[in-house]
């Protein structure tokens, strides 16, 4: 069982928490704007998705068991919101400016599967 809670916020930090201890055990520094979005794998334990602001445009992908950055996708769009499947074998990411638009990926080759697009603002 996974005792992490993970939380971001404006001071571009992603913390990973053992709700055990009461106390972080992780402070990641690797966005460069706010962290907008966070989800966890249902199927990969310790595995955690951050997606950053307008100055980030990022998607990063986190060993959360080690501490570790695993990969980043640059997305030339601030992330809004991340989700998995129920699989885990894809992720989505909603997007507001540029490109207004829901993109999946595949989380294994970070591959774009399909891209959503028909808002005129961003996608919360």
């Amino acid at each position: 069982m996974n005792y992490h809670l993970a939380s971001g916020g404006n001071e571009n930090k992603l913390f990973i928490w053992d709700i055990r201890k009461n106390k972080y055990v992780y402070k990641l520094k690797h966005h460069t704007a706010a962290i907008k979005a966070l989800a966890w794998s249902p199927s990969l334990t310790g595995m955690l998705v951050s997606g950053g602001g307008t100055q980030d445009k990022s998607i990063k992908i986190w060993n959360t068991n080690e501490g570790v950055l695993i990969n980043s996708i640059d997305t030339d769009a601030q992330v809004c919101n991340l989700n998995f499947s129920k699989d885990g074998k894809n992720f989505i990411s909603t997007h507001g400016y540029s490109m207004n638009s829901a993109i999946v990926w595949d989380i294994k080759t970070l591959k774009q599967q399909k891209t959503l697009t028909g808002h005129s603002s961003r996608v919360i």
